[in-house]
């Protein structure tokens, strides 16, 4: 799967499809896309909603910022706690059970900010957050509290992030790859 500005692409060997809004795709500006564990496919387009794919049909979710365009969606993974976790600019961390939007995660440990703008999940199934304040936080298991917080003025801002085989979590960032080990 690859989403695009101009729908999302499925490649299967020797053989292409092509979603775009005539297949119900909210608009064609695909930001990120998710293949979750249940084999679903969860996708963010620039109309700032979340779209479930079951293989067969497109179902569109708005979050309710959507309208008024307070909160952007920036990216998303599957949580520890199996939801989706979508990264926003402001409001914390929501996350989807498939219905509805869960309340928001925005305690990070006295992080002064609520604004996420990157998501990561690592191989234990942790999920990294970079905070816009300069931080990393780490969410493991079902909890709804970070596990960990780190801060350092390199992590400002952060244009992505991800996690390697090791634990360790990369982010790239204004400056360059900021390397963090993952431990306590």
């Amino acid at each position: 799967w690859f989403g695009t500005d101009e729908g999302v692409f499925r490649y299967e060997p020797e053989t292409f499809q092509h979603f775009t809004p005539r297949d119900g795709l909210p608009a064609e500006s695909v930001s990120s896309l998710l293949a979750a564990s249940d084999r679903l496919l969860w996708i963010e387009s620039a109309a700032n909603s979340l779209t479930r794919f079951d293989g067969r049909r497109f179902k569109t979710f708005t979050e309710p910022e959507a309208s008024s365009r307070e909160a952007f969606l920036l990216g998303m993974v599957e949580g520890p706690d199996g939801l989706v976790w979508l990264a926003r600019s402001s409001g914390g961390i929501a996350r989807f059970d498939g219905t509805r939007l869960q309340p928001a995660l925005t305690n990070f440990n006295g992080g002064p900010t609520d604004q996420v703008p990157r998501l990561a999940r690592a191989a234990n199934g942790s999920v990294w957050a970079a905070l816009r304040s300069g931080g990393l936080a780490r969410f493991a298991g079902r909890e709804q509290v970070p596990a960990l917080t780190a801060t350092h003025h390199w992590l400002t801002d952060v244009n992505t992030l991800s996690c390697d085989q090791q634990g360790a979590v990369w982010a790239g960032t204004e400056v360059g790859a900021v390397r963090f080990d993952g431990a306590p």
